[in-house]
């Protein structure tokens, strides 16, 4: 009788082990899945015979005048970017990862258009901090495939998708990224809205002009033509469509201060994201691996999701390129440029991504 009971606890504890080992890879197959969603193998989902080219008309930045930039002297076409230091990210600890925010609202895709946002956040696992360094679209850089300069924003386009704008970037800059991940403006409304909106500093000139945008992205997200708009204004908790669209505006006080709005909403879906539950992590799962595309793997996903939640208590700082002070505004072939000096911005691009240095720590 005793040992039929010994049988029979068995059996249970078995059956209950078995149980959990097939619920913990069903649920592990699930997650795999779904980030298997977000994997962007050999430009598959890329449409470059569809992307459409921006207007190239300026970008009003008003404390600022427009000079014209001299004619580029065709030497320096092929000077070599600046060589790094011999040291590699896993060296120095920390994983770059490059972020672009197509600007492709009336195709159904995430891949194609140009790259109104351009970012590399930078993971130090040294210290569990968060560094993010965005570009300002119409920084002028030299894209190697197309044989000239143009804006960073069109690097993606001309260089044949998010590998080749890595390329320029890296080439550019002197810095090496390990990752990419791509979204676009309604990809990025469904994220926001996901995480459960975000905070923002909203003056009444901005709103009237954040829901001009609102107006125009309403179809492409299935609501109302005439709604969402924003109708308050100072502190006010945005939803993913107002914050998209926020995040978009410069008529008011150009290019820079767009490029700050990024960053405002950023840091404040940072600061949500270290409350959420596992409910509303999964959700969020769900909706990123439907509107990311990336080239990294399920399991390296995972990895750096785990890296990020070390950081979730971690410090965050940014700058934005070109730093302050090194730049000035022009025109290159009848394009609204940003040329910087590159002489006060490498080193100190390279010092911050790598080091984790204020570039404003000395003096100019």
């Amino acid at each position: 009788m005793y040992r039929e009971d010994k049988n029979t606890i068995k059996r249970i504890l078995l059956i209950v082990s078995a149980s959990i080992l097939a619920l913990v890879f069903l649920c592990a197959g699930y997650v795999y899945i779904k980030l298997s969603k977000m994997q962007l193998k050999d430009g598959t989902d890329a449409a470059p015979e569809t992307l459409m080219l921006e207007d190239e008309s300026p970008s009003p930045t008003p404390s600022v005048s427009y000079t014209p930039i001299p004619t580029v002297d065709e030497s320096l076409l092929y000077t070599p970017a600046p060589t790094p230091e011999p040291e590699t990210n896993e060296e120095f600890g920390v994983i770059n990862i490059a972020v672009f925010g197509m600007d492709n609202r009336y195709k159904n895709t995430i891949i194609g258009g140009r790259s109104d946002v351009i970012m590399i956040l930078t993971i130090d696992k040294n210290t569990n901090s968060v560094r993010l360094t965005s570009f300002i679209r119409d920084t002028l850089i030299y894209i190697a495939p197309l044989g000239d300069f143009n804006r960073i924003n069109a690097a993606i386009v001309f260089a044949n998708g998010p590998e080749g704008a890595v390329e320029c970037i890296e080439q550019e800059f002197g810095l090496d990224i390990d990752h990419y991940m791509v979204t676009n403006f309604v990809g990025m409304a469904r994220i926001i809205d996901a995480i459960g909106g975000a905070d923002a500093y909203v003056t009444s000139a901005v709103a009237h002009d954040c829901n001009h945008c609102i107006y125009e992205m309403n179809p492409l997200m299935g609501y109302p033509q005439k709604s969402n708009y924003i109708t308050s204004f100072g502190d006010v908790h945005l939803s993913g469509i107002q914050a998209v669209a926020f995040m978009r505006q410069r008529k008011q006080d150009g290019g820079f201060a767009r490029d700050d709005k990024q960053k405002e909403i950023l840091l404040s879906l940072k600061e949500s994201l270290g409350s959420l539950s596992i409910q509303e992590i999964n959700n969020i799962l769900t909706v990123v691996s439907e509107n990311v595309k990336t080239d990294m793997n399920p399991l390296e996903l995972v990895e750096m999701t785990m890296y990020l939640y070390a950081c979730k208590e971690g410090d965050y700082c940014s700058i934005r390129v070109p730093l302050d002070g090194t730049y000035k505004m022009g025109w290159y072939k009848k394009m609204s440029v940003v040329q910087y000096d590159k002489d006060k911005n490498l080193s100190r691009i390279y010092d911050f991504v790598y080091k984790g240095l204020s570039p404003y720590s000395t003096s100019e």
